[in-house]
């Protein structure tokens, strides 16, 4: 959970976990958004933000994660290893369409705010 978190930033990058799971085996797998984006906006259409690149970096992922597929295709790919408590494993691959459906919960868990550059005179 943040310690704080000033929805009057103009600009800054947002850390998103997001926690996909399929009965008890789970993943959580984090992006960075840097856009004029606060709060749950950041959410919205998250599975087309991942299949397109729409985010900074790379995806960091607690177990393996993948998205696949051409832009110009209708729909790509994902691949998700997921664990139980006791490490057994699930392999997940379906359309990134249906992504969605096995998210649980989504959380921004850090925000770091752009320092303004100084105006030159």
């Amino acid at each position: 959970m943040l310690k704080n978190y000033d929805p009057k930033a103009k600009k800054g990058t947002h850390t998103i976990k997001i926690v996909l799971q399929v009965w008890e085996y789970k993943n959580e797998i984090e992006i960075k958004i840097s856009e004029n984006l606060k709060g749950s906006f950041l959410f919205e259409n998250i599975s087309e933000r991942i299949f397109e690149g729409n985010y900074d970096g790379k995806i960091k992922a607690k177990y393996d994660f993948e998205v696949y597929g051409e832009e110009d295709e209708m729909d790509g790919w994902f691949s998700a290893v997921l664990k139980d408590d006791n490490s057994k494993e699930m392999l997940v691959k379906d359309l990134i369409s249906n992504l969605e459906n096995i998210i649980v919960s989504m959380q921004v868990i850090d925000f770091k705010e752009e320092q303004q550059k100084a105006e030159k005179k």
